[in-house]
Formats: structure tokens, C-alpha cells, sequence
């Protein structure tokens, strides 16, 4: 957009490539659904992107302005309190020209994407799960009872849990049922990764043993045959007894070849 008096120019090529990278630009719509509703009018002017490390904010892309927290590590209350900062002074701007978010008494707040109506807030987070990642049956049965969406993510093991019902809850009650599911499959992680490092142990084990066993019924190279002849039951049924006549000299040795029959 070249509208914004502080970028007459608009973005530059690096800028554009950054904010692709991220997953943040903007491009023009070109499903009949959106251009039919008005959303690729007069494009680009008066559409744009700001961000900082954590914060970034859409205006006059699909909504008059959509914004979206992120945080790393666990801290989804941190998250939440920081979308809820930026919304807050935005609305106390806004409200000094008289202006406020659109809001219905019976549906909640008016968004053009349907899902959104209500609080208008989704929440989600990133979450690793190496061992969690071979249990579909579990991961759905999850996600069904905690009715959020559990889908992967580019990340290998990586998933993202969504909490999406933005009508039937607060923007509170949605960020809190995010954190419980998250919490769950956690648990649900770390009792996978429990059980897995207790196979390998007892795997080891049997393997060390079953080589020990080897090791005690493996006779020497260097080691003297005789006594193993000696304690054989057939050489102790051919030993002499005391007092007893003497045995003949009998040859157990195999015959060079057998007879033709």
C-alpha cells in the first residue's frame, strides 16, 4: 500500500520476504467468496501490517483490525494479557472519537469471519509431543472431550491445539479450557515417555542377560577337552566301577562313510 504517509513507497522487497517468512503478509484475495464481499476493493490501499517481536497487527485485511499475541515457552497468561493490553488501548483511543468495536447484545462482538463471532478470540498453542505423536486414537479422544482441534504442525512431533468455539464462551473461558487441554497432553506425554524409557531399561536388561547366558555355556579355545568328555554321560556309563571286570576298548567314532543300503 503506498496510502500510509509514513511509507509512501510501501513495503520494500525484504520487508514483503520478512513478513512472508513469518507467516504475517498479507495478500490480495482472489477466492469469488471474499472478492464478491468487498474484501479485495480498492486493494492495497489502506491495508497494512505492523509488528514487533512478540505483537502483530492486521488492519483492513479481512476485518477493520485483527491482532495476535505470541509468546514462547508455557506462557499463555502472559499471551493473553498482552492481547488484552493492546485491545484496551486501542478501544481507549477509539472511544475518543466516539467510535467502539462492533457488538451485538444478542450474538457478542461482529467479525467477517463467522467463527470468530462472539468473544472474537482464538487461542492456541505449539505444543511438542515426540511420544504422544504415534497415538491418533488418543490425541482425537482428546480433543473431542476437551472440544478443541488437535492438528500437526510443520515441526516434526509438533502439534497445535486450537480452542475455536468463540460463541458459546469468553475470551477468558477459551484461554483457560486452551491451558486444561495443553495440560493434559502433557500429562498424557510424559506418561508415554515414562513408559517408553522403562521398555528400553528392561529391553537392555534382557539383552545383557541373554549375553551372560552365552558367556557361561561357551567353552575356551585354549581349554583342556577332556574334563568335558569326562563328565558326559556317555563316558561316565563307559567308565570302569571298582571291582568290576574290565571294559572293552569300544570305538565311538563315526565311520568315514556309511554303507549303501
Amino acid at each position: 500500500s503506498t496510502s500510509y504517509a509514513a511509507k509512501p513507497q510501501g513495503m520494500s522487497e525484504g520487508e514483503q520476504a520478512s513478513l512472508d517468512t513469518e507467516g504475517l503478509l498479507i495478500t490480495e484475495p482472489d477466492a469469488r467468496l471474499l472478492i464478491s464481499a468487498g474484501l479485495a476493493a480498492d486493494w492495497p490501499d489502506a491495508r497494512g501490517v505492523w509488528k514487533d517481536e512478540w505483537n502483530a497487527a492486521w488492519v483492513n485485511y479481512d476485518d477493520h483490525l485483527s491482532v495476535a499475541v505470541t509468546k514462547g515457552g508455557a506462557d499463555l497468561e502472559g499471551a493473553f494479557g498482552g492481547l488484552v493490553g493492546i485491545l484496551h488501548s486501542v478501544e481507549t483511543d477509539l472511544a475518543t472519537d466516539g467510535i467502539t468495536f462492533m457488538k451485538s447484545d444478542r450474538l457478542g462482538y461482529l467479525t467477517t469471519d463467522p467463527t470468530f463471532v462472539g468473544s472474537g478470540v482464538r487461542a492456541t498453542a505449539t505444543v511438542l509431543l515426540p511420544c504422544m505423536s504415534s497415538q491418533p486414537k488418543e490425541l482425537k479422544a482428546l480433543s473431542e472431550e476437551r472440544q478443541v482441534t488437535i492438528t500437526r504442525a510443520v515441526e516434526e512431533n509438533t502439534w497445535r491445539v486450537t480452542c475455536t468455539e468463540s460463541m458459546q464462551y469468553s475470551a477468558v473461558e477459551i484461554v483457560n479450557r486452551l491451558g486444561a487441554a495443553v495440560t493434559e497432553l502433557v500429562k498424557l506425554e510424559n506418561v508415554r515417555k515414562r513408559e517408553t524409557v522403562l521398555l528400553k531399561k528392561q529391553k537392555t536388561r534382557e539383552e545383557e542377560s541373554g549375553q551372560a547366558a552365552g558367556e557361561e555355556h561357551k567353552v575356551p579355545a585354549d581349554s583342556d577337552p577332556k574334563p568335558a568328555v569326562a563328565a558326559s554321560p556317555a563316558t561316565q556309563a563307559a567308565e570302569p566301577k571298582p571291582q568290576a571286570p574290565p571294559v572293552p576298548n569300544i570305538d565311538f567314532s563315526a565311520p568315514e562313510s556309511l554303507p549303501d543300503l
